[in-house]
C-alpha cells in the first residue's frame, strides 16, 4: 500500500494497493481528508481485518509545483480498516 505523496504538480491523499495475485496496482477511490507526504506507515494484521496506520508527515497549502519549504509537520495518526476501506483518526496519549 502507498498513501499520499507529491510530485512537481500534485499533492496526493489517496491510497494505491498492489495486488500480488494480479501483478497490478489498484486505486480503490478512497481518499483521506488531507494530502500528506514524508509520513510513517505500517500495515498490521488485526482482528477482524488488517489495519493500515499512518503517523506524522508533512502538509501544507501552496501553489502546485511551487517550493515545499513552507510545509508543516504533523503529529496526527490515522488508521484505515482494510475490509471497510474507512479512515479513522487515532487519539494518541502521552
Amino acid at each position: 500500500m502507498i498513501f499520499g505523496g507529491w510530485n512537481s504538480s500534485t499533492q496526493f491523499s489517496n491510497i494505491m494497493i498492489y495486488e500480488i495475485e494480479k501483478n497490478e496496482w489498484v486505486d480503490p477511490e478512497i481518499v483521506h481528508n488531507s494530502p500528506k507526504w514524508n509520513m510513517s506507515a505500517a500495515l498490521a494484521p488485526s482482528i477482524p481485518s488488517w489495519k493500515y496506520f499512518i503517523f506524522g508527515g508533512s502538509f501544507g497549502s501552496f501553489e502546485e509545483g511551487g517550493n515545499r519549504t513552507y510545509a508543516h509537520m504533523s503529529d496526527e495518526a490515522h488508521v484505515l480498516d482494510i475490509d471497510t476501506l474507512q479512515w479513522s483518526d487515532l487519539q494518541l496519549e502521552v
